[in-house]
């Protein structure tokens, strides 16, 4: 991941005043939205946080395919909740936006159903400085330490106590270090070279 250019930094007051969240505790999804990555999940959770935090709003960036049409379904969902304009989707980003997206939020969440064996999304929320909640399988255990930057669940119904301990601030200071430590560029070009030496040896 580009450390320089997914960095913890302010949130953007231009976005916070497009989408009307001054003084809001933000959680972000960013993926496909399909039933494997568990965004019908997701808005059951965040109206389960929402009823314990009414500052709470969710923004997911990211769009159904034509055939499921799941976008539609979330947005009917969520008028069925009264959380439709507590919940912003946005279909798409241009790559170079995206760390003003981070930065955002306060908290990067994936209920996702399947193991992903590397998440992108998830890489730069961490390089972003945010903690990151995720069912424990796949590529999360790679990102996440529970209770240090975030916190893997076993069931859906931990995620909303999980939320609420996700706002101290040693854990945004811990996915950072993990960022720099393990998912830099310079770190996985020496990984990959030192595997290809011990391969060619």
């Amino acid at each position: 991941v580009d450390l320089n250019m997914f960095a913890p930094r302010e949130k953007p007051q231009d976005l916070v005043d497009k989408y009307s969240l001054k003084d809001k505790n933000v959680l972000l999804f960013v993926g496909r939205l399909d039933n494997d990555k568990g965004v019908i999940e997701l808005i059951e959770i965040f109206n389960s946080y929402y009823k314990t935090n009414n500052n709470a709003r969710l923004v997911c960036i990211g769009k159904s395919t034509i055939s499921t049409g799941l976008d539609n379904r979330l947005k009917h969902r969520c008028g069925e909740l009264n959380i439709d304009d507590k919940v912003i989707f946005i279909p798409s980003i241009p790559f170079n936006d995206m760390p003003k997206y981070y930065n955002l939020a306060d908290i990067y969440i994936s209920p996702q159903h399947y193991p992903q064996q590397f998440d992108f999304a998830m890489l730069e929320a961490l390089a972003s400085g945010l903690p990151l909640i995720s069912m424990n399988m796949g590529g999360a255990r790679d990102f996440i330490e529970t209770t240090n930057n975030g916190y893997l669940c076993e069931s859906y119904n931990e995620f909303t106590e999980a939320i609420k301990m996700c706002r101290y601030e040693h854990l945004k200071f811990r996915s950072r270090q993990i960022a720099e430590q393990y998912f830099s560029k310079e770190v996985v070009a020496k990984k990959v070279k030192e595997i290809y030496e011990r391969v060619l040896s």
